[in-house]
C-alpha cells in the first residue's frame, strides 16, 4: 500500500516538474519570439530610415549645380604643380566643376570660346572626307579671329553647319583647320554660319549652373575695365543664370579695377588680391619671409604664394579654390540640405 502511494507522488511530483519545465520552456520560447519581433521592428525602422535617407539623397543630388569656371593661366592653373583652383573645388566641395581655362586668354577670347560673343565662318568648301580644311573665322565686328589654342577644353568637338569636327591651329603658317569627325557629302559653307564650341554644344539646358568667372589679367593694357565688364556681362547673360561669381584683378595697381567690379556686382565680386594680401599666408601655413612682408606693404600679392612672377602655386589656387567655395555658401548657392549631402562645413573667420 506504502509503495503505492510512493509510486503516485513520484508519479505527482515528475507530472508536476514537467508542466513546470514545459512551461519554462514555453515561456522562453515566448520570450524569445517578443526578442525577435522587437528586433525585426527595430530593424524594419532602421531600413525604413536607411530607405527614406537614400531617397532624399537621391533626390538632393539631382538638384546639385554643376560649376563652370572660365579663366585664363589662373584658371588653368599655371604655377600649380598640378593644382588648379577648379580641381581643388571640385574636391573640397564634392560639385562637378569643369575648367575651362586657356594660358594667356583676354576675356573676349575667353567669351568667345564660351559663346557669349559669336564668332562665324568665312565661306569654304567642305570636303566630303575627314581631311582637314583650311577655315577663316570673324566675330561680330567682322574683326578676324585665330583660336591658337584649340585643343584646349571647351572647343573640340564643335560644329559647323550642323557637321560636328575639330578645330587644330598651324603656329607656322597662323592658320585654322576643321576636319570633320564623319564623312559625308561635299559642302559648300556660307560665309557668316556660326561655329558651335564643344561648351556651346553642351551648355546645361536647366541653367542650374554656377558660373565663376576670373578674367582680364591678361588683357592688354589698352583695354578698358567698362569693355571688360560688358563682356563679363554678356557671359553672364549667355549662360542664363542668376548664380553667378566674378573673381577680381591680381596685378599691381589692380585697386581701381577692383573698386569697378565691386560697384558692378556687388555681393557676387570675390576680390581675391585682398584676401591673399590679408589671410593667405596665415591660411597656408607660411611663416612670411622678409620680401613677403615687403609685398604686403606695398599692396602685393605675397611672393610665397606667386610662381613665376604672376601666376599663383598650388597654397594660392588652394585658396582661390576655398574661398570661392565660401562665396557660393555665402551667396546661397547651395541650400542646408544639398551642403549637408556633400559634407562640407562653413568657414568662418575672426
Amino acid at each position: 500500500m506504502k509503495n503505492k502511494t510512493k509510486s503516485k507522488i513520484k508519479c505527482v511530483i515528475l507530472g508536476t516538474l514537467t508542466i513546470i519545465i514545459v512551461a519554462i520552456i514555453y515561456s522562453g520560447i515566448q520570450k524569445d519570439n517578443a526578442v525577435v519581433a522587437e528586433n525585426e521592428k527595430v530593424a524594419k525602422k532602421i531600413n525604413d530610415q536607411i530607405d527614406e535617407k537614400n531617397k532624399k539623397d537621391k533626390e538632393i543630388f539631382k538638384t546639385l549645380p554643376i560649376v563652370s569656371c572660365w579663366g585664363d593661366s589662373l584658371t588653368v592653373g599655371v604655377g600649380g604643380d598640378g593644382i588648379t583652383y577648379p580641381r581643388e573645388l571640385s574636391l573640397i566641395s564634392g560639385l562637378k566643376v569643369y575648367n575651362y581655362g586657356v594660358e594667356d586668354d583676354s576675356t573676349y577670347s575667353i567669351a568667345s570660346r564660351q559663346g557669349a560673343i559669336p564668332i562665324y565662318t568665312k565661306s569654304f568648301i567642305m570636303p566630303a572626307n575627314k581631311e582637314p580644311v583650311e577655315i577663316s573665322l570673324y566675330d561680330q565686328y567682322r574683326q578676324e579671329y585665330i583660336l591658337t589654342k584649340p585643343s584646349a577644353y571647351g572647343v573640340n568637338t564643335c560644329e559647323i553647319n550642323g557637321i560636328k569636327g575639330t578645330l587644330s591651329y598651324d603656329p607656322n603658317r597662323q592658320v585654322m583647320y576643321f576636319t570633320r569627325v564623319s564623312s559625308g557629302k561635299e559642302l559648300k559653307i556660307k560665309e557668316g554660319t556660326q561655329l558651335f564650341t564643344s561648351a556651346m554644344l553642351n551648355k546645361n539646358k536647366n541653367k542650374n549652373e554656377i558660373l565663376i568667372i576670373f578674367t582680364g589679367n591678361n588683357d592688354k593694357a589698352d583695354t578698358s575695365i567698362g569693355s571688360i565688364v560688358t563682356t563679363q556681362k554678356k557671359m553672364i547673360d549667355y549662360a542664363g543664370t542668376d548664380k553667378y561669381i566674378v573673381i577680381g584683378f591680381t596685378g599691381d595697381g589692380a585697386s581701381y579695377k577692383n573698386n569697378v567690379l565691386a560697384e558692378e556686382y556687388g555681393d557676387n565680386f570675390l576680390n581675391i588680391k585682398k584676401y591673399l594680401i590679408e589671410h593667405g599666408l596665415k591660411d597656408a601655413k607660411i611663416i612670411p619671409s622678409k620680401q613677403d612682408e615687403l609685398d604686403i606693404a606695398n599692396a602685393s600679392i605675397p611672393s610665397s604664394l606667386i610662381s613665376g612672377g604672376i601666376n599663383g602655386n598650388y597654397a594660392y589656387y588652394k585658396i582661390v579654390a576655398q574661398q570661392v567655395l565660401q562665396k557660393i555658401i555665402d551667396l546661397g548657392y547651395l541650400n542646408n540640405d544639398q551642403i549637408e549631402y556633400l559634407g562640407i562645413e562653413k568657414q568662418t573667420r575672426d
